[in-house]
């Protein structure tokens, strides 16, 4: 039920966001959906609040496998760093 109330949570900041009623939050919490192993370049990343999130900078890490991960991505500039616990962080933008 926690999940489904999430996931209406933030439809609802993205539409506000979408129609320049809110400005987008400055952090974002939440999981990895599946096993997180590190990125690749071109790797995107599905969260448990249903965002989806690609990789802005070309980077490749390798990491243990972790599963569901948390994660909290936090506005610097223009975009959104990730960071993952257990995971290190990475630059991403946001999937439309």
């Amino acid at each position: 039920v926690a999940m489904s109330n999430e996931r209406v949570a933030t439809s609802a900041v993205d539409k506000a966001v979408k129609e320049n009623k809110v400005s987008a939050p400055e952090v974002i919490q939440s999981r990895i959906v599946g096993p997180f192993t590190g990125f690749t370049g071109r790797t995107i990343f599905t969260l448990e609040n249903g965002q989806r999130w690609a990789q802005s900078q070309r980077d490749s890490a390798y990491f243990p496998k972790i599963d569901s991960p948390p994660v909290i991505l936090v506005k610097s500039g223009f975009g959104y760093r990730m960071y993952v616990a257990g995971g290190g962080a990475i630059r991403v933008s946001k999937v439309r």
